[in-house]
């Protein structure tokens, strides 16, 4: 290196040297700084010290390299479910971390298989015995709790679960690997919680924490464990006090104080928009946050066409009540029925008022309201459109009843303050058109409400990448039927189809039976839901019992 006048020569370039600066940096090197355990990994991770590029030795850059790049791990023995390349690759990053004792926010795309991912690494905990002296707490939005119970028990049944929530209290088993609980339960409940010994904690719908100063963001990270595991299905890099608050649950001072982050990040990136601490922020937090998107080129030619998923809904304590009574009134009249016919009678009529209450309390009994907490469903809905919505995704509802339909426009509009695009048998052809045409083309126009049935003519809704089948058809025939007609999925990719389902109702137990019971796939559109009322006594029993 050779200089003149403070112009230096360095590989092959020419620069401008302020020497005063130069000889201060000298005489910093001469006592080098000391770095706290989190200054460090910000350095690794971007390569940088205090604005300036700095290099590692060959044994750092193999250290870091084995860090960043996830190892093919075993997965559990017991898991019943064969995992997408992705997916594993989910798992392999979840158990990086773990293994370092790092908290990972899991922000796949909605219907990506999230939930998959973080049961199998719960199930590889424990077949490692972490969990014998220690458990797992997963803290979910109350209308999700459910369903963690029932995909647990479906993916991995030798993980013993327990619920604590609602009337689910106290705790009904000796000794869970995993306890289930609300948000709500854990702020109320936290000193209780706080003395047990937490080996993970997952947070489901991790923007539940966004609110840093709130107490009930304080109490939950209070909450000890080894091991954190965030999971959100919404994009949040542009949203950045959202993104601290959640990444300090899961890495505690990671990306330091509140006023540090937004003096280092937030102000710089959203106020002048300063590209290349943005770009800083990205390597920071990467290693710690995952997200892949339904259109990733190495995602979309692996999955199905479309991708579904069944999410279960609770009860609430109204639509239990009704169910229960209406169980208790026919449900002996119909075991006792031996006449073929009127036994089918009576198994239909039954599962139309049974489909009523599980939808909404109004639609069996008009003299119930129709405020939209009274269905386990609307919640479960409104909670899947925020993240639509955030997404900028369009949806598509699916439901037999205009009664349906119309309630599901109404709590769209209390909730969000934007009325959906609602179609039915009444509206006009010429109506219809202008419907789907403001749906396909408006952005203005993000949600339709669809009243189907299995002649529906069909429309051309290929905007639709998020489609919601509120009630179920229960003959695969027909419900394929419906949905290809209703959104022409053919003509379109990427499509993300979520079916409704009420946890411990007749429609879980229906739904286990098209899925064990490959025969009923070749049921035929004619044989409608015939083949329910078919069914032997015993399992009669068990569907509605």
């Amino acid at each position: 290196m050779s200089s003149v006048n403070g112009v230096v020569k360095l590989d092959g370039r020419y620069i401008l040297v302020d020497e005063d600066h130069l000889m201060h940096l000298f005489d910093e090197l001469e006592v080098p700084p000391q770095l706290d355990p989190v200054e460090v990994l910000h350095v690794l991770f971007t390569k940088t010290f205090r604005g300036a590029k700095i290099g590692f030795t060959p044994e750092a850059e193999a250290h870091l390299h084995s860090f960043l790049t996830p190892r093919e791990m075993m997965l559990p023995k017991r898991l019943n479910a064969d995992m997408l390349p992705y997916q594993l690759t989910g798992y392999d990053w979840l158990m990086k971390n773990a293994r370092h004792g790092f908290g990972s926010l899991l922000a796949d795309d909605l219907g990506l298989g999230k939930t998959l991912q973080v049961i199998a690494a719960l199930l590889k905990f424990k077949e490692e015995g972490l969990l014998e002296m220690t458990k797992t707490l997963i803290i979910v939005p109350s209308q999700l709790v459910a369903n963690w119970q029932i995909k647990i028990h479906r993916l991995a049944p030798t993980l013993v679960t327990a619920v604590y929530h609602g009337k689910k209290r106290p705790l009904g088993v000796t000794s869970p690997d995993v306890i289930i609980t609300s948000y709500e339960t854990a702020n109320s409940e936290v000193e209780l919680l706080a003395k047990m010994s937490w080996y993970c904690i997952v947070i489901d719908e991790a923007q539940w924490v966004s609110d840093g100063g709130s107490e009930a963001t304080q109490n939950l990270k209070s909450l000890p464990a080894e091991v954190r595991i965030g999971i959100i299905g919404r994009y949040i890099e542009h949203r950045l006090s959202e993104l601290w608050n959640i990444m300090d649950f899961l890495n505690p001072g990671y990306l330091g104080s509140p006023k540090q982050f937004k003096d280092r990040f937030e102000h710089p990136i959203l106020r002048e928009h300063d590209q290349r601490r943005a770009v800083l922020l990205s390597k920071i937090t990467a290693p710690f946050m995952l997200r892949r998107l339904k259109t990733d080129k190495d995602i979309a030619p692996s999955l199905p066409q479309p991708l579904t998923s069944e999410i279960f809904a609770p009860l609430t304590p109204e639509q239990e009540e009704m169910y229960r009574n209406l169980l208790q009134r026919d449900l002996k009249l119909m075991l006792e029925e031996k006449e073929g016919q009127r036994r089918q009678t009576i198994v239909s009529s039954l599962v139309n008022d049974l489909r009523k209450i599980c939808n909404h309390p109004y639609q069996f009994s008009k003299a119930a309201p129709k405020l939209p907490r009274l269905s386990g469903k609307t919640q479960l809905l409104l909670g899947l459109l925020e993240n639509n919505y955030e997404n900028g995704e369009k949806t598509l509802i699916l439901t037999q009843f205009l009664e349906t339909g119309e309630l599901l426009t109404k709590a769209i509009k209390d909730a969000f303050g934007k009325e959906p695009l609602l179609i039915h048998d009444s509206v006009s052809m010429l109506q219809r058109d202008e419907i789907v045409f403001s749906f396909q083309k408006n952005p203005a126009f993000d949600t339709l409400v669809l009243v189907t049935t299995p002649a529906h003519p069909g429309q051309s809704l290929t905007a639709a990448t998020s489609i919601i089948q509120f009630d179920r058809w229960w003959n695969p025939a027909m419900e394929a039927q419906v949905v290809e007609r209703a959104s022409r999925i053919s003509q379109s990719k990427g499509v993300m189809l979520w079916r409704l389902t009420t946890a411990e109702t007749f429609e879980e137990r229906l739904a286990a039976l098209l899925r064990s019971n490959k025969e009923l796939d070749k049921l035929t559109l004619a044989a409608g839901e015939n083949w329910i009322g078919e069914l032997p006594v015993e399992e009669l029993e068990w569907v509605f019992g």
